[in-house]
């Protein structure tokens, strides 16, 4: 890509980001606040991965270091509700104050969870059709060039 499009791009990712963050917070009251979080990030990687092409973000963060972070976050995530039981979303935390943030227990932190694993599933399949798709033109390449 051209100089104009990688500046834009590694500019407005940080914006992004933060309204990813934005909306995890502010979405606490309303049903849902992690998976758009998680939408969000998971484009703004798609942002930078378009930009910067498939070397300059997938050598940042390799594959497999995202499949371990998006599996490692789910098997704590799972352990953690069958540790708790019945108090997974129980309000642990001391004086609940509606319509603030943090003050609904541990929802909050809930989101974050699931924004991140939203957000990295997300990108692991954009990658992989990334990777997918230059595998397969590699190939046609060499049956073309035989």
């Amino acid at each position: 890509m051209t100089l104009i499009v990688k500046t834009v791009a590694r500019l407005t990712a940080g914006l992004i980001l933060l309204f990813a963050v934005y909306s995890i917070i502010n979405e606490q009251m309303r049903p849902g606040g992690g998976f758009p979080g998680g939408v969000i990030f998971a484009l703004c990687l798609i942002l930078l991965l378009l930009s910067y092409g498939k070397g300059g973000i997938l050598e940042k963060l390799p594959e497999e270091l995202n499949k371990f972070i998006e599996e490692t976050i789910s098997v704590i995530s799972a352990a953690l509700f069958l540790l708790a039981g019945g108090y997974f979303l129980y309000n642990i935390l001391s004086g609940s104050n509606p319509h603030k943030p943090f003050s609904i227990g541990i929802v909050p932190f809930c989101n974050f969870v699931i924004a991140i694993n939203v957000g990295l599933g997300l990108f692991s399949v954009f990658s992989a059709m990334v990777l997918f798709r230059s595998r397969v033109k590699d190939k046609t390449s060499t049956k073309e060039q035989k």
